[in-house]
């Protein structure tokens, strides 16, 4: 884990030649960063051993232009498999995320939590065509892109406190668990309803989840499987 702070030692310049790191990447505290430059000191397209890299804003104190800049500039190696990005609140998605040619396009998991403000964007999967997993964590998404069920490595399709989201699109053959949680009532209730378009969406999915609540972010002490499960079939 790497602590982004305003203090001699902790710039993420520190990063920059570190080219031999794999496996895992933790940044947080990126609302210390000012600009596009500066994230771009870091190099993290150059680490080509790295595998999973999560992106962590830990609060609001720098405006939503600046986090855009910020990520912008923080564009993975080609080579990433996993991504999570928590609590950036900027309106808009990075190049590097929907059609960018630098961007990590064989990604398998990708992880939205607290990004509030971003909208669906169906681009995301022309680029991530390969995705494994899809987790969205109080998103304010209104809907998933209907181009989801393109995704034919999809096994994954986690949704928790994504209150706008009211329907489902046609979801691809190869998901084989799908969790729901913490999400609008009546479309949690659609989903477990005999003969509801929502539930015919989810019937060739072995393992399907509906859960009444959850407190928890992914990233803390109680995982997914703690939340009182509702419905449960497959």
């Amino acid at each position: 884990m790497f602590p982004v702070k305003k203090e001699p030692g902790y710039e993420l310049q520190q990063l920059r030649h570190l080219n031999k790191l794999r496996g895992k990447l933790h940044i947080h505290g990126l609302e210390n960063i000012g600009s596009k430059e500066e994230a771009l000191e870091a190099k993290l397209d150059g680490k080509e051993r790295l595998k999973e890299l999560v992106l962590v804003w830990d609060d609001e104190s720098c405006s939503p232009e600046v986090e855009a800049e910020v990520l912008d500039g923080l564009c993975p190696p080609l080579e990433l498999e996993k991504l999570e990005i928590t609590d950036y609140h900027s309106l808009s998605y990075p190049d590097w995320m929907i059609g960018g040619h630098k961007g990590p396009k064989n990604l398998r998991d990708l992880e939205l939590s607290g990004c509030s403000r971003l909208r669906p964007a169906p681009e995301l999967f022309e680029f991530f065509v390969h995705l494994c997993s899809l987790w969205l964590w109080k998103s304010s998404w209104t809907f998933l892109p209907d181009n989801l069920k393109q995704l034919m490595s999809l096994h994954e399709l986690k949704m928790y406190f994504c209150l706008n989201i009211q329907s489902l699109p046609e979801l691809p053959q190869s998901l084989e668990e799908f969790g729901l949680g913490a999400c609008d009532d009546e479309f949690m209730r659609s989903c477990k309803t005999n003969g509801h378009p929502n539930w015919h969406k989810i019937q060739h999915i072995p393992r399907v989840t509906i859960a009444l609540e959850s407190t928890h972010s992914p990233h803390g002490s109680s995982s997914s499987s703690s939340i009182p499960v509702l419905y449960l079939s497959g």
